[in-house]
């Protein structure tokens, strides 16, 4: 009977330890998980992807416009090497026909008796009184200007205050109308003028990028025959052309943004690498592509944009002048609060300014 009862014991000790740690196990804390903030981290984790992605196709995209643009100036610049190779061509020719003829000439003058015979003197031609000189063939302006005054001559072409859009007006001295012509009359003239120096400025070494109103005004006196003012020489600065040229303008312009922006209260932008490299490269195709605004040498349209045909203080003018690209450069009306970054590119085509994103529509 002893025997029996220890070999139930120790049986029993097995059940009792399976029993005791069955009721500890229950006794201890289960861990609980918070799916709500897996799912916020989830989130978040997948909006700094997708931003890491735009990041990316923005990057992707510039990559293929400085391509693109340096195809373009390839190009350009063969066009120019044949261009060049074909006016050397026809003065070459030009020399040999001057030449010729100089030797024809020199011919007939020896074979001319040495003293030929004295002529009778012809009347007096009376004398014609001196008038204004014609206007000089090949003005930028020819067929495009309204004139309203022929013998004033004209100090600055400008808008009229407080005009947004309207025509430009060429005054005198002392501020009287002499003459009109529309701003897409004026593009106009400006892209048919040839030789025009790589910082923007007008072609003449008296006038500095941001004096076209100047220059301008001299051309509408040359149109009506009209001598031009005398203009100092612009003072000595960065090289025209060069890099430190544009960027001193953007840097300007970037300035002159920003302080309007504080001085208003909506806050100052941030410059970003990419969206500058983008508007040099606008600023490069001139902005106004076939004559439409914000299109590209592809027909492709862009947004976000501001272009003007100005550069430096001029741009800016221009922008301020107008309540739509006002409100871009300055965060007002419906981009209130909708900018942070931008970038600014000055190039020979003019000025562009781009914010927050680059928006491409395909033609």
């Amino acid at each position: 009977m002893l025997r029996k009862l220890n070999i139930r014991r120790l049986l029993a000790i097995p059940l009792a330890l399976t029993l005791i740690l069955s009721l500890a196990a229950c006794a201890a804390p289960v861990e609980t998980v918070d799916y709500d903030a897996l799912a916020a981290e989830q989130a978040e984790a997948d909006r700094l992807a997708e931003l890491e992605a735009e990041r990316d196709a923005a990057l992707a995209e510039l990559e293929r416009l400085q391509a693109e643009a340096a195809e373009r100036e390839e190009a350009e610049r063969l066009a120019e090497e044949e261009a060049l190779a074909a006016l050397e061509d026809e003065e070459a020719e030009e020399a040999v026909t001057e030449e010729e003829t100089t030797t024809a000439v020199a011919a007939a003058q020896s074979t001319a008796p040495a003293n030929p015979p004295a002529a009778s003197n012809p009347p007096a031609t009376p004398a014609v009184p001196t008038a204004a000189a014609p206007a000089a063939s090949g003005n930028a302006l020819s067929g495009l200007v309204t004139i309203t005054d022929n013998t004033t001559p004209a100090v600055e072409m400008r808008g009229r205050p407080n005009v947004a859009g309207g025509p430009q007006v060429f005054f005198s001295a002392d501020n009287r109308e002499l003459g009109t012509i529309s701003m897409d009359s004026v593009r106009s003239a400006q892209n048919s003028i040839r030789n025009r120096p790589a910082d923007g400025s007008p072609p003449d070494p008296r006038y500095g990028p941001g004096d076209w109103g100047l220059w301008w005004a001299d051309e509408f006196n040359r149109l009506r025959g009209l001598g031009g003012a005398d203009r100092p020489a612009p003072a000595p600065g960065p090289v025209e052309g060069s890099h430190e040229w544009n960027e001193q303008e953007r840097q300007e312009l970037i300035r002159l943004i920003n302080a309007e922006r504080q001085r208003i209260g909506t806050g100052t932008l941030i410059v970003d690498q990419v969206l500058m490299d983008f508007a040099q490269i606008r600023a490069d195709e001139g902005g106004r592509a076939g004559g439409a605004p914000h299109t590209r040498p592809n027909g492709d349209s862009v947004r976000n944009e501001n272009w003007s045909a100005g550069r430096g203080r001029v741009a800016f003018d221009s922008w301020m002048n107008s309540p739509g690209h006002r409100d871009l450069m300055l965060g007002q009306g419906p981009w209130a609060n909708r900018q942070t970054t931008f970038g600014i590119g000055v190039g020979r085509g003019g000025t562009i300014m781009i914010v927050n994103e680059i928006v491409i529509v395909p033609a």
